[in-house]
């Protein structure tokens, strides 16, 4: 990172050009690394040496309002908002997102309001943002939520799915069917991001009946299941000490076309450690002749066991297949 902001130190230092992209491609990589102290060093900088890079790329300045809304610095979003001479939906966005991360609805439903006087329709991702906030934010209020829902979101496929969840977050998941008929009735297209929120939400909260039930109706509908389906289902019925309903599953999917991975393996793995050892040793056995090469997540949780199981020398040949490149300090801890 340090020789990235040497490079960008010198762009700015000697006014050299450069194309948007080159500011995006660092954000992004800060974003994503929890770079944060980063973003704000460069923010500083631009809005030092260089202005015009802020004032004439909405993208830019938009991407720099979302890194900081994940660090709830609403006036230092407001900064660079202002700065944006042509503010487009994008930038709307990003500094509603900023005010509905920290409580702050009516400031958003005042921007909305602003926008329209310049002539910039409010979009789903607008709506669904303030939605999004009054659901999950402390100071929100469901009612409000559920009112915006039905006047702007009823046909947005991304609130139905954050609404899905919300309602398994909050232990309403008895009213779950009624809102997958309210779809099915509005012709929302139910896609694998939302039947994998119906079998995730099931699972977790212990239903793994009504996991499957919806796994075999998403089968039924045509959509394939992905990694994170499978995954999903395998650790329900684990959880619930379903060993043979799990099995069945794994080697469903070891037939379909989306093969096991290494999360998938130790997911199933742990599972039975804790239920089956008889199962483990044969599942053990047929990853070690499987084409999956362990990762280092996988090898952390093989030498994890074999201490519990007080199997010393097992535990240490494990260990010693470990890249040194790759040790975690999970690894270490459970040495």
């Amino acid at each position: 990172m340090q020789s990235v902001t040497n490079l960008i130190h010198l762009v700015l230092k000697n006014k050299l050009e450069v194309q948007p992209a080159f500011y995006l491609h660092f954000l992004r990589y800060c974003k994503f690394s929890r770079g944060a102290e980063y973003c704000l060093w460069l923010f500083g900088k631009l809005e030092e040496q260089s202005p015009s890079t802020l004032e004439d790329n909405s993208n830019i300045a938009s991407l720099l309002m979302h890194i900081l809304s994940d660090l709830k610095m609403v006036e230092e979003a407001k900064r660079v908002f202002q700065k944006v001479k042509v503010k487009d939906t994008m930038s709307w966005n990003a500094l509603i997102l900023n005010h509905a991360g920290i409580g702050l609805f009516e400031e958003c439903f005042e921007f909305v309001k602003v926008m329209e006087k310049e002539g910039i329709l409010a979009t789903n991702t607008t709506w669904s943002i303030i939605f999004c906030g009054l659901l999950n934010h402390p100071d929100g209020n469901v009612d409000s939520a559920m009112q915006l829902f039905e006047r702007h979101l009823r046909t947005d496929y991304a609130s139905w799915n954050v609404l899905v969840r919300w309602l398994f977050k909050m232990g309403k998941q008895d009213e779950v069917p009624l809102y997958v008929q309210k779809m099915v009735d509005l012709n929302v297209p139910l896609q694998i991001r939302m039947w994998n929120a119906l079998i995730e939400g099931y699972s977790d909260s212990g239903q793994t009946d009504m996991a499957e039930k919806y796994f075999k109706e998403m089968k039924d509908s045509g959509v394939k299941p992905d990694v994170i389906t499978w995954n999903v289902l395998i650790n329900g019925f684990l959880k619930k000490n379903q060993v043979e309903s799990a099995l069945k599953i794994f080697e469903e999917m070891e037939k379909s076309t989306t093969k096991p991975t290494n999360f998938t393996w130790t997911t199933l793995l742990s599972g039975l450690s804790k239920s089956s050892s008889t199962h483990f040793e044969v599942y053990l056995n047929k990853f070690k002749h499987s084409t999956v090469k362990p990762n280092v997540v996988f090898k952390t949780f093989l030498l994890k066991n074999y201490f519990k199981e007080n199997k010393i020398s097992e535990a240490i040949n494990a260990f010693k297949e470990i890249e040194p490149t790759t040790l975690s300090s999970k690894t270490w801890n459970t040495l």
